[in-house]
């Protein structure tokens, strides 16, 4: 997964500066290069100027007090592909944390496997994928053909995390029957707690069979 979190009006990404303690900027970065930076990340431009100065004089932003640490967000929109959250504290200073999922492809194997001119039927398929120390699977049956794509049935839902533990484990089609736009799709969701870096993060392992080409499988993590 790849998060980026920008800490607005502390310019990180050109001072290099720890977040945590009050900083005192380089002579060599303007006045003009800080607004512009501020600009960029969606400062309201009636707050960039006490910003810049309290930059300059080498206070600490509201968006660094650990006082304003459980603010909500002023925007926040997620789905199971990513999300956006916005904070703006009370001196104009703003936090954004945007976050999109990195995706692993899965495998399909085992099982029975009949196919034909221009059709296959996959019974007992056998969709898995690991991520570090998560892996999940599921069974499916399935069938293709030109113009066709059907996932008759999913069962068997496991997962495993070493170090860890899962809950909230659901296997559902999505999609029974594909269209030419859009592939019939099942999904198998589960919430991971791992040790290290993964944390807390909601996993997805899907299943697509598709109009005139062969079913594939997609892991992602998306927070």
């Amino acid at each position: 997964m790849k998060r980026i979190t920008k800490i607005i009006a502390i310019i990180l990404t050109v001072l290099s500066i720890n977040c945590t303690s009050v900083f005192a900027i380089e002579t060599s970065v303007s006045r003009y290069e800080i607004k512009q930076k501020l600009l960029e990340v969606g400062v309201n431009e009636n707050k960039i100027d006490s910003l810049v100065t309290k930059i300059q004089d080498g206070e600490k932003l509201d968006c660094m007090k650990e006082k304003y640490n459980n603010i909500k967000p002023t925007v926040k929109s997620w789905t199971d592909t990513g999300g956006y959250e916005k904070y703006v504290y009370p001196d104009g200073s703003v936090k954004t944390l945007s976050v999109t999922p990195a995706i692993v492809t899965g495998s399909i194997i085992d099982g029975t496997r009949t196919s034909g001119s221009n059709w296959y039927e996959w019974k007992n398929a056998r969709v898995i994928a690991s991520w570090g120390v998560v892996t999940a699977s599921f069974y499916a049956n399935i069938f293709g053909a030109t113009g066709q794509g059907k996932i008759n049935k999913v069962w068997g839902k496991g997962v495993t995390v070493v170090g860890g533990t899962f809950s909230g484990l659901d296997l559902k089609t999505v999609r029974a029957e594909t269209t030419n736009s859009t592939p019939a799709q099942a999904r198998l969701y589960f919430i991971g707690k791992c040790t290290g870096d993964f944390g807390q993060s909601t996993f997805y392992l899907r299943l697509y069979v598709p109009y005139n080409s062969a079913p594939y499988a997609k892991f992602s993590m998306p927070n």
